[in-house]
């Protein structure tokens, strides 16, 4: 007869059970890996009329599509992404994907003209949805130094890794021993089924999902239409150079910075109340 395994309590391969240490190192390595992400994706902005110039592109709004093709890549790359992580844990994937764009990188990095630095810039945007990236040649050291904390951090995704100790156990004799995973359909069309769908329904049928997609959507077209806006106003119409242009970015960054504080600060304060007022 089967039997499924589960974590026990205090069982130290449980992510939940790992060190405080350990914790702050992944999340560390998140945060990098994200903060490269939007770095990645936005880069292009302060070199637009170098990229215009340098590739003989006769209208700004192509250059401009650099960006957009970029974030066209984080729409495609979840998708890709997310059934693969259920096979086979999210450290696979994202090193897989880290790699990816690197390789995207470099051919932006020595791309002959617009159309190809368009489709390389798509292919890392791909990449970089895991999250990992870079853009031009500089940041191709930036992805080196954000690479190796990746390849220290350990596996995170709890069913894989009962799923490793599933396989553990039964190579160790025990052959009546399953993981939780194994009970499911593990094929990929019903992955890709699964991932398809799934955020459509939520889309339509959770109210929540659908105002806070909405509004996240304008934010987030408001924050890359900066990007896109300044080096025209500054430089074209301005025109500031590129370093002084480039300057009022360090507001958006500020601001980014504010409220990541203004997030940390209340979620104390919830957390606070939370016991009082059974939040």
């Amino acid at each position: 007869m089967k039997r499924v395994i589960s974590f026990t309590p205090g069982d130290s391969e449980n992510p939940y059970n790992w060190s405080t240490k350990k914790k702050w190192f992944i999340i560390t390595t998140g945060i990098i890996a994200v903060t490269n992400s939007t770095f990645a994706s936005s880069l292009p902005s302060g070199a637009m009329l170098i990229i215009q110039q340098g590739l003989n592109v006769m209208h700004t709004e192509v250059t401009i599509l650099t960006i957009s093709f970029f974030l066209l890549g984080y729409v495609v790359g979840p998708i890709d992404f997310a059934p693969f992580s259920g096979f086979y844990g999210r450290r696979s994937v994202s090193i897989i994907a880290f790699e990816w764009f690197v390789v995207g990188t470099i051919c932006c990095a020595v791309n002959p003209n617009i159309a190809s630095l368009l489709m390389f810039r798509f292919l890392a945007g791909v990449g970089a949805s895991a999250p990992m990236s870079v853009t031009c040649s500089d940041d191709v050291i930036i992805s080196g130094l954000s690479f190796i904390p990746l390849l220290f951090c350990p596996e995170t995704f709890a069913s894989v890794l009962l799923l490793r100790k599933a396989q553990r156990i039964r190579a160790q004799g025990d052959a009546e021993v399953i993981a939780p995973l194994e009970l499911e359909d593990r094929s990929l069309k019903s992955a890709l089924k699964t991932t398809l769908a799934r955020p459509f329904r939520m889309f339509w049928n959770e109210s929540i999902v659908l105002l806070v997609s909405l509004y996240l959507s304008l934010i987030y077209g408001a924050f890359y239409l900066f990007f896109q806006s300044y080096p025209i106003i500054y430089q074209g119409i301005y025109g500031f150079g590129p370093g002084i242009s480039g300057l009022h970015f360090i507001l958006v960054g500020l601001g980014a910075s504010f409220s990541f504080v203004g997030v940390i600060l209340w979620d104390r304060h919830i957390n606070r109340r939370g016991p009082q007022n059974n939040l």
